[in-house]
């Protein structure tokens, strides 16, 4: 399981443009359960993509935000856009 945890914080590190060796040196706390309602980041007035449990990329984008306490400069497209979105834009 810490594995996995690992690896998923090293692919949003990716994704919101900072350094996996920085996002691992950085205060994680793992959290085992579901976001709640309650939770910012996964509101519709915050995270651009669809309600929740709809697809992923409002998962990694809510879960970008909540990790780095700052609203991510991510694509809102598909997550798959968001490698080239964030080299070609210097995130």
């Amino acid at each position: 399981m810490k594995k996995k945890v690992i690896a998923m914080l090293a692919i949003i590190a990716l994704l919101v443009g900072i350094a996996p060796s920085a996002a691992l040196a950085s205060p994680f706390s793992e959290r085992l359960t579901k976001p709640t309602s309650g939770d910012y980041y996964y509101n519709n007035s915050f995270n651009p993509f669809p309600s929740k449990g709809a697809n992923c990329t409002w998962y990694a984008w809510g879960r970008a935000y909540e990790i780095t306490g700052k609203r991510p400069n991510l694509s809102t497209g598909n997550a798959n856009s968001w490698y080239d979105y964030n080299k070609n834009n210097g995130v």
